[in-house]
This record gives structure tokens, sequence and C-alpha cells, in this order.
């Protein structure tokens, strides 16, 4: 799998790549933040697969901080709070699931939509602040993998990201500026044999599809000149039911870069 938290940690890794998107705006930044949570969506297709469909998440630790997971009788997201000192809950209407992000750090209240189609999976999200509206779209194959993202700011497009998926699981992402110019490329490595057991399904975030179905291995970035910048390989542990019950994450020279813990309902 790529996780949904560890797709969190390389996001924040691109956002330091990327800085310059938001030189003046913390709103933009906490409101890119609340779509990245509940950001990757879909058309028709086979929703579901893995050995730990049922399983749900209720806290993510790590040095940073952590968030906590509550769910509806349904078993969908309901709300996520994390330490920074923001919740997000989650209200559903008919084909429109609308998120309230409230910041306490930066005394913020933002709301996003998240629009579903036919099948129940969404394929865009908006949100909107004094500065601008983003949006985020998507594109997805026949077995809800995500394969494409469109982020548009006020308009215009700001980057997109096009993955390629291969036996359930996504194995390269390659993230474009406005005019198509390859900005970075992402390459990643699974445990073919060990299964993902936080993944949107295991967050309500069925809406979002399906994630990789396996547990990540490693992490190459790459440059468009072809110089690699950042890898990263995973070791994970188990709880007496086989979920991952923690993951480390380790940098190029083998040093513990990361650690972080999951607890289940």
């Amino acid at each position: 799998m790529i996780s949904t938290a560890s797709k969190q940690f390389f996001f924040r890794i691109l956002a330091r790549l990327f800085k310059k998107i938001n030189k003046k705006s913390v709103m933009k930044n906490v409101i890119f933040s609340a779509l990245i949570i509940a950001s990757a969506i879909l058309t028709g297709c086979n929703k579901g697969g893995g050995s730990f469909t049922d399983a749900r998440v209720k806290k993510v630790s790590s040095q940073r901080g952590f968030t906590e997971y509550t769910y509806t009788p349904e078993n969908k997201i309901k709300s996520v709070k994390s330490s920074d000192g923001s919740t997000t809950t989650y209200t559903y209407k008919d084909k429109t699931i609308s998120q309230l992000r409230a910041d306490s750090v930066h005394g913020l209240f933002i709301t996003s939509s998240i629009f579903l189609n036919a099948a129940g999976l969404a394929d865009s999200s908006v949100a909107s602040d004094p500065s601008g509206t983003y949006v985020e779209l998507y594109a997805h194959d026949a077995n809800c993998n995500i394969t494409q993202t469109k982020d548009v700011i006020s308009g215009h497009l700001y980057n997109a990201s096009n993955s390629v998926f291969k036996d359930g699981n996504e194995v390269s992402r390659i993230i474009t500026d406005s005019t198509s110019k390859p900005r970075v490329s992402l390459f990643f490595d699974y445990y073919a044999d060990k299964v993902n057991s936080a993944g949107y399904q295991n967050m309500g975030m069925q809406f979002l599809g399906n994630d990789s179905k396996n547990l990540m291995k490693k992490f190459v970035q790459v440059l468009p000149s072809g110089d690699t910048i950042r890898v990263m390989s995973f070791n994970y542990h188990y709880d007496e039911k086989g979920r991952v019950s923690q993951k480390a994450v380790y940098d190029n020279h083998g040093m513990l870069a990361d650690s972080t813990s999951y607890s289940y309902y």
C-alpha cells in the first residue's frame, strides 16, 4: 500500500519542495491540507479489496503529533482531529460531502465540498476563501485507482499529477506544472505479501476509491534532470490480527527518519 498516512507524509515532502506555491497565504496551505485529507476521488469501478476492509483506524501517532478518526454507524468518516489544533467534520447529503475544518491555531473555519458521481465516488472538491477558489479534479481507472489529479486555483491550473498502477499498487507518479513541464517523479515499490490495513476504506473514505493494496517498501523521488533527491524505505510491525501497528521510515543512509503507530477500533 501507500497508505493515507503515508501519502500525507509524502505531500509534506513535496510541500517543502514546492514552497513557492504559497508564499503569502497561510489560508491556501490550510485549504490544500484539508483537501488532501479527503482528496483522491473517482468513477464507476470495483470498490473494496484487501484482507482488512472491515478494519477502522482509530489513531495515527508519530513524533510530529497524532490524528484521531471517528466514524458514522455506516463506517463513513465522521471527524478527523489532529494535535495541531484542527478538527475536520464530515456531513453527507445526496451526492455531496461537506467538510468543515476548524483550525484553532490560525483561527480559521474553512468549508469545502466533495462532489460525488453517479457511482458514489467523488470526482471533484472545491473550497474558497477571500484570496481565491481551490478546486481538485480527478480521473480514475476501472479499478477505482486515481490516475490523474489537477489542482486549479481561481480558474488557473497550478499542477497536475499522473499515476501508473500495476497489480493494484501505484508504482509511479509524475507531477507537472501548469505548462505540463515535469516538476518531479515519484516511484514506489511494495511488499507483495503484506496487505494494506490503513488505506482509504480503513479510514471511512470509501468515496476516495481504492488505495494501493500492499504496504510500501520503498519510495524514490527524482528530478527532471534525472537526479535522485530522496530515497526512503519502510519496515512494519503488526498487531495480533496482522494489521500494521507501527511503520518505520528510513532515509537513503539507513537512518530512522520517522516512526508512525496505528491503533484500530
